[in-house]
């Protein structure tokens, strides 16, 4: 391969990168905010609303080649840590939200963990 067609490759992909990255940013914000509106977040800011801790979302694992979902983590930051209450993934591609069982180490529908999250 020649020096101009290695370089006409890598000035073609960098406006590509440049845009898929802009469209992973775009789709962790919309994941981040169908969070944000879960009735079990809401509860949980009513909950910390006279406290010190304030909740917040984490984005513990974006997609790549070898994970396909948004991993996000809803928990209670205070003064030293971040405390995970939930687990969510959420697939860039259609918005589905699962719950992340830690202990069992198993993707769960929203609504199904919704209906049974006494054994979660």
């Amino acid at each position: 391969m020649s020096i101009r067609v290695a370089i006409g490759l890598l000035l073609i992909g960098l406006p590509f990168a440049t845009f898929a990255q802009a469209t992973i940013k775009q789709k962790e914000e919309r994941a981040l905010n169908l969070l944000w509106s879960l009735p079990e977040v809401k509860q949980l800011i009513e909950e910390q609303k006279d406290t010190c801790c304030h909740v917040t979302i984490m984005t513990k694992q974006t997609p790549d080649k070898s994970f396909r979902y948004f991993w996000l983590g809803v928990g209670v930051l205070d003064n030293f840590m971040f405390h995970t209450i939930y687990n969510f993934y959420v697939n860039p591609s259609n918005y589905a939200i699962l719950y992340y069982s830690t202990p069992y180490d198993t993707l769960i529908p929203l609504q199904y963990w919704r209906k049974h999250k006494d054994k979660y």
